[in-house]
């Protein structure tokens, strides 16, 4: 959960949700949230009129409510391969 909070909020430009991530890890990271999540983080919608920090804290919500256990132990598998090196 920590890297995935790290990939939504680690962005070069605060204001632009979608802009570039700080690091190739969190690039890599915030790459795994499911595109629908991101698409409706990152487009105006009704829900942009809320705070950047609720948007942010609503797209790691979603991410991690909609997981199965297998998939959440598979992505921790993958995070902690790709961010140990």
């Amino acid at each position: 959960m920590n890297l995935m909070w790290e990939a939504i909020t680690g962005r070069e430009d605060f204001l632009n949700l979608s802009s570039r991530r700080h690091s190739p890890q969190a690039a890599y990271v915030y790459s795994k949230i499911s595109g629908s999540y991101r698409w409706h983080f990152e487009h105006d919608s009704k829900d942009s009129k809320l705070p950047i920090r609720y948007r942010e804290m609503q797209l790691l919500t979603d991410m991690i409510s909609g997981m199965t256990d297998r998939f959440a132990v598979d992505l921790y598998a993958q995070l902690k391969a790709a961010t140990d090196g």
